[in-house]
């Protein structure tokens, strides 16, 4: 009799240590390219979708006019896909934005400017494409309603 206990003691140890999964080593981190639903493991391989858009750009603008400057892109700190985009429009601002594989999604923004005007950004939207950023939007300042492109040119 006590050599069943053994051996069922030894079944129930085989059955519960073959129940167990084994560790996948990938990317755990949901908005990356490499992302594996299947990996229980972080081996550190993962290429977040906002890695690319990161960094200083010169800024080619048209609206009403045609406008140079710099701005440039950085991590968020609300997740892995958010990013602050810094001196948007060259208004001074940073706008917040979340990032989808080659897409940009920039909330409808507010804000009171230095000089006392009102800007409100809308309907703003952006993409990498062969290098550069694409953010195309529309403003109004103090009431004033424009259209807006930039291409952003990496520096």
């Amino acid at each position: 009799m006590r050599s069943f206990s053994y051996v069922a003691y030894l079944g129930c140890f085989m059955i519960l240590f073959a129940s167990c999964d084994p560790d996948i080593d990938g990317c755990t981190v949901w908005a990356s390219h490499n992302y594996n639903p299947e990996a229980n493991f972080d081996d550190g391989s993962c290429n977040l979708w906002r890695d690319k858009f990161i960094g200083p750009y010169n800024a080619f603008e048209n609206c009403s006019g045609f406008y140079e400057y710099q701005f440039g892109i950085g991590e968020g700190i609300v997740d892995f896909d958010h990013i602050i985009l810094n001196n948007f429009g060259d208004f001074g601002v940073n706008l917040s934005a979340r990032v989808q594989g080659d897409a940009i999604f920039i909330d409808n923004q507010s804000f009171g400017l230095s000089n006392g005007a009102f800007l409100e950004i809308w309907n703003a939207i952006g993409k990498f494409e062969a290098g550069d950023v694409i953010i195309n939007y529309e403003y109004a300042l103090d009431g004033l309603p424009d259209i807006c492109s930039i291409q952003a040119k990496p520096i």
